[in-house]
């Protein structure tokens, strides 16, 4: 039995603890395949329901757009926080893996931070997207109207929800960073297995395509993809990593 790695001794008490960690981090790949996969086909459904909404209503401004779709808001909100509450678990999981190795290496102290803003961020997305739709609701009549029936109150609140957001998906995203790159170069140096390098380089591909492509339609979908064959990476070469040790 071994790590297959110049870079960690073949230490038998350690296998334990590393098989723990590498099947939590196997767990966490597999509920991330499906939180984004639920994300691209909401995604992909509601790409093709807005032009049809608006070629059956007759409208085409976007706030008459959210107006009609105002009696299926609840379902949108659900789907918009299951893949949400999936990958909060998901994060859960990976957060226990890297927990375990960071007591036996502190190179993996960074992606288990990593793990703890992202679930902090996450956690706080799903009150922000909830306020900040209830908001645009009550509002979208007095919006139809005249815009300046709108008081000074609620467009404060919906700033003040509009910067929780802002700031929970930067604090979601700086962690994605620390637990999906640093965390994969981390398991690849200690493994020895490529693919969580190859799986590494996926999402940093992904992320500066949905950086330059801020204004594409189908940044998510494309960004999806990547984030996908990542984490079936991460699941395989796990399970190469487990049947060595």
């Amino acid at each position: 039995m071994g790590y297959n790695s110049q870079n960690v001794p073949n230490n038998p008490n350690n296998f334990q603890k590393d098989r723990e960690a590498l099947n939590k981090i196997r767990l966490y790949a597999i509920l991330g395949i499906i939180a984004i996969t639920v994300t691209l086909v909401e995604t992909i459904v509601i790409v093709a329901i807005i032009p049809t909404l608006a070629s059956s209503t007759g409208v085409s401004i976007p706030i008459k757009i959210f107006a009609a779709l105002e009696p299926y808001i609840d379902v949108l909100i659900g789907f918009t926080i299951i893949p949400l509450i999936i990958n909060i678990i998901a994060i859960l999981q990976l957060r226990k893996g890297y927990g375990i190795l960071k007591t036996l290496s502190p190179d993996f102290n960074s992606p288990f931070t990593g793990t703890t803003l992202a679930l902090i961020g996450t956690v706080l997305l799903i009150p922000g997207i909830i306020a900040v739709t209830a908001t645009i609701v009550s509002i979208i009549p007095l919006i139809e109207k005249h815009v300046h029936t709108i008081s000074s109150g609620i467009l404060l609140s919906l700033g003040l929800e509009l910067i929780v957001i802002i700031i929970a998906g930067i604090m979601a995203f700086i962690g994605e960073i620390l637990y999906s790159i640093v965390g994969n170069f981390k398991l690849s140096k200690r493994y020895g297995e490529e693919g969580f390098k190859n799986a590494a380089y996926l999402f940093i591909i992904a992320i500066v395509l949905l950086l330059i492509f801020a204004l594409f339609q189908f940044r998510g979908i494309i960004y999806a993809i990547f984030q996908i064959i990542g984490l079936i990476l991460i699941y395989t070469s796990a399970g190469k990593v487990l049947k060595r040790i």
